[in-house]
């Protein structure tokens, strides 16, 4: 530590060590329920295709009652496995498409990316229109998700 001083606030501390414990045994047992990406990557299209309809009837009804005009559908579409660090892997998932009127799909995606609701959310841009994966997306979060959406669309 006295060569390298980055060494001492690199290393690390007994609750890395608990939570990579935790992990650790997770994976030699099987338990891939109890990881948070393993449950995601394990997700179906099926599962994640019922969910992005119910999100979307969600968010139509939600901004129909606050005034705010918007066009959501879904799409068939590919979530990247790793955050982008495999790109030659993917797996198929049902995207959720979205634009409104008075917001072109930069200015929505950065107003997204603001959390004007409190939260920000990670959106990405293809044709024009804002997509959105719920295959990241935990489903007792999806409430507040439809509720930001809700704020940057106004």
């Amino acid at each position: 530590m006295r060569r390298h001083p980055l060494f001492r606030a690199l290393r690390v501390d007994k609750l890395t060590i608990a939570a990579l414990e935790v992990t650790l045994r997770a994976y030699l047992q099987a338990a891939w329920d109890d990881l948070p990406v393993q449950r995601m990557i394990r997700l179906s299209h099926h599962e994640i295709a019922a969910r992005a309809e119910q999100f979307v009837d969600l968010v139509r009804h939600s901004a129909a009652t606050a005034g705010v005009a918007i066009h959501i559908d879904t799409l068939q579409g590919a979530s990247l496995l790793g955050g982008g660090s495999t790109p030659a892997q993917s797996l198929p998932t049902q995207l959720i498409r979205l634009s409104c009127p008075h917001h072109s799909a930069t200015q929505l995606e950065a107003r997204l990316r603001e959390g004007l609701a409190g939260i920000p959310i990670i959106a990405r841009i293809e044709d024009d229109r804002v997509l959105l994966d719920l295959r990241t997306v935990f489903p007792e979060q999806e409430s507040v998700l439809a509720q930001s959406l809700v704020a940057a669309l106004r």
